[in-house]
């Protein structure tokens, strides 16, 4: 349905249309790398997508036993759903430096997209 000025009421389009923050990676120190945005965020904005390859459970367990005997440094996994895993290692976009915070100024939220499970990240201030 839109709106009065003709604008899309379906919240879930901003998944399928990407329209993602904008955001850039930087250096943190030890952990890697980062996001910052390149533009204000307001509180519950949709900031971007966790994309990467969907693994089965099976799957995701040997990706990450491969990782481990390369000696990877840093993975990429995400839980989807109890028997799906995303691994954005290779296949991922910015969403993937998301880093981890004891007091985050984001979270996830799952979503469902033309009948797929999706994770995206919000702000929360």
């Amino acid at each position: 349905s839109l709106n009065g000025s003709g604008e899309s009421l379906c919240r879930n389009q901003q998944f399928q249309k990407r329209q993602y923050a904008r955001l850039c990676k930087m250096k943190c120190g030890a952990k890697g790398w980062g996001l910052k945005t390149e533009e204000f965020i307001a509180k519950g904005q949709f900031v971007t997508e966790y994309c990467g390859e969907v693994l089965d459970e099976a799957t995701y367990l040997e990706r990450k036993q491969s990782y481990m005997s390369r000696h990877q440094r840093h993975y990429y996994f995400m839980t989807l759903s109890s028997q799906e895993v995303i691994d954005a290692c290779k296949k991922g976009n910015l969403g993937r430096f998301t880093n981890h915070s004891c007091d985050p100024n984001c979270e996830t939220q799952k979503w469902l997209v033309r009948g797929d499970l999706c994770i995206g990240f919000f702000s929360l201030r």
